[in-house]
């Protein structure tokens, strides 16, 4: 008779233990997929700003680039005239406007990194630049919503 009462308990204790560990691993499945999520959309963060970097470059090389101006009205990525990186394996789309004043030429960028259709970032970007002088200063970097 001992061995009718100690299987159910043993059964018991068994399926506790079962449940407690499929719900712990639950848990640990869970967080790991968001902090998959948070370091994607880093890396398109990272990425963004890395397009923004590249066109302050061009710009410092060669003052009358972009000779066409993009439509910074629409995402990046969409725009006619766009500058396409690669910043490690994700696409980076870079839009700018060029507008020019008297005494400063204002430019316009934005700057899209994608990580995959989820996981994007974009940056707008203004630079001032000095037609004397040369000198390329960035004026604001905001994050725009998508």
């Amino acid at each position: 008779m001992k061995g009718a009462v100690l299987l159910p308990t043993i059964l018991t204790i068994g399926f506790l233990l079962v449940g407690i560990g499929l719900a712990a691993s639950l848990i640990v499945l869970l967080l790991n997929r968001s902090n998959y999520a948070i370091r994607l959309s880093a890396n398109a963060l990272a990425a963004a700003r890395a397009g923004v970097d590249e066109a302050q470059l061009r710009i410092l090389r060669d003052n009358n680039w972009p000779v066409t101006n993009c439509d910074t009205s629409v995402s990046a990525g969409e725009s006619n005239n766009t500058l396409t990186l690669t910043v490690g394996q994700y696409p980076v789309y870079v839009c700018i406007k060029r507008e020019l004043f008297p005494n400063k030429t204002v430019y316009l960028v934005k700057s899209l990194g994608r990580v995959s259709s989820r996981h994007q970032r974009q940056l707008e970007a203004t630079l001032w630049a000095d037609p004397i002088t040369h000198q390329l200063r960035l004026e604001t970097i905001n994050e725009v919503p998508i």
